[in-house]
């Protein structure tokens, strides 16, 4: 993501401020009243033709913009009384909805020139009464893209957005206004920009809303894809709210979870909700994006981690002891070795080792046994004479990959007598 920069217009000064950026909201507006799309003849979509340029100065017309279809307006003049500009007269209706519920205005643009000062030579612009809310744009030298809040007549208190690293391509650029603060709010590709945005007074109080070049003493080349005024009442999107999960994995290693930590709709309508991936999911970690959907299709997402683990110990099948009895009982250490089946349906491998010893005789004091390797011992062939035999008791442990454990045990015995 490219910071963006301001330049607060006091003079000649400049006025650099930070900007915090946040996800648009997905709004979706219950009339689309004007729009422009592609390159269509802005006269056969309703807009009306306001052409006073001086000696064809400003040419106009469909474009394919590298697959990308628009309509241009290139203004060479830097004659002000030179324009060319598509104007729609909203109604009193329209004004009223969009002041009482909410207005949007959005435009998919591509500057055409660099170096390129904003003022009207490019520009969209919704006019009630004296109320303006104007967006005019320009070009820095390596082309990013400049959008300015404000007018030329009024840049003292005009704000300038220097959209730094995104270059000179399409961008989508949405102007909305909220009734409860009658301020708008600007968002360019999705990325809020600037907040509470008040709009400025015009001596003029012709309700209109016009894109293309305007009077202007410099020239500009813009590309309109899409030109559009939307008014509510609003629909707000649906809220995702994702927690990530740790569970348990069943008998084919995975398991199913939900990552939904209480969407909702702060409209109170029903919503769909739909996970990528949408599981079950494997032992490990895998990232989940939660897309929730209003019956108007308005969307918000949200991302949460879901971690399956492995938490069935391994089984061992079989553990015996080699050999499983000493004979003499000559005091001496005898080697012995212990035989183990384990497996594991999750996480292999599977290792087992000799954890523990015991003798149902008390041992001597140099000690009876000696664990010499995970599954290899040494044992002290000896017994009481008084007694019924010795029986070691041997326990092994058998891990797998996950860390889960299973114990079993096996034995050797000093007999009291050679057939017993």
């Amino acid at each position: 993501m490219f910071a963006p920069r301001l330049r607060s217009r006091t003079g000649m000064g400049i006025m650099l401020f930070a900007v915090a950026l946040s996800s648009t909201p997905n709004v979706t507006f219950a009339d689309v009243v004007f729009q422009h799309v592609g390159n269509t003849l802005p006269s056969s979509e309703g807009w009306m033709d306001n052409d006073s340029e001086v000696q064809g100065d400003v040419i106009r017309g469909p474009v394919n913009d590298g697959g990308i279809l628009a309509w241009f307006v290139n203004d060479n003049s830097t004659d002000l009384s030179s324009s060319l500009r598509y104007v729609q007269i909203p109604s009193s209706g329209v004004i009223g909805q969009g002041n009482t519920h909410g207005w949007r205005i959005r435009a998919i643009i591509r500057i055409v020139n660099h170096n390129d000062e904003p003022d009207y030579s490019v520009h969209v612009t919704y006019r009630t009464g004296q109320q303006t809310w104007g967006m005019m744009f320009g070009s820095e030298p390596d082309g990013d893209p400049i959008v300015r809040l404000g007018n030329s007549a009024h840049a003292s208190t005009g704000i300038d957005l220097v959209l730094q690293g995104l270059g000179d391509g399409y961008h989508l650029y949405e102007l909305v206004y909220d009734p409860s603060s009658q301020t708008a709010d600007l968002f360019v590709d999705g990325v809020e920009r600037v907040s509470n945005f008040a709009g400025y007074l015009e001596l003029s109080s012709a309700d209109l809303f016009q894109w293309g070049s305007a009077s202007s003493f410099t020239a500009g080349h813009g590309r309109y894809a899409l030109v559009e005024l939307a008014v509510g009442p609003l629909n707000r999107p649906p809220v995702a709210n994702c927690i990530s999960r740790i569970v348990a994995a069943g008998a084919a290693c995975s398991a199913p979870a939900s990552v939904d930590g209480g969407s909702y709709d702060p409209d109170g309508d029903p919503i769909t909700s739909i996970q990528t991936p949408p599981g079950p999911y494997s032992v490990g970690i895998s990232l989940v994006e939660l897309t929730v959907t209003d019956m108007d299709l308005a969307s918000s997402q949200c991302q949460a981690s879901v971690t399956v683990q492995d938490q069935t110990p391994p089984l061992i099948s079989a553990a015996k002891s080699i050999p499983s009895s000493l004979w003499p009982p000559n005091g001496k250490m005898a080697p012995v070795t212990i035989s183990a089946t384990a497996s594991d349906v999750c996480s292999s491998p599977v290792a087992c080792r000799i954890i523990a010893v015991a003798s149902n005789e008390p041992v001597s004091a140099q000690g009876d046994w000696l664990i010499t390797g995970n599954l290899s011992l040494d044992l002290r062939v000896a017994r009481r004479g008084d007694g019924n035999g010795r029986v070691y008791t041997i326990t092994i442990e058998c891990k797998d990959g996950a860390g889960n454990a299973s114990t079993r045990q096996t034995t050797v015995s000093v007999p009291h007598n050679r057939g017993n």
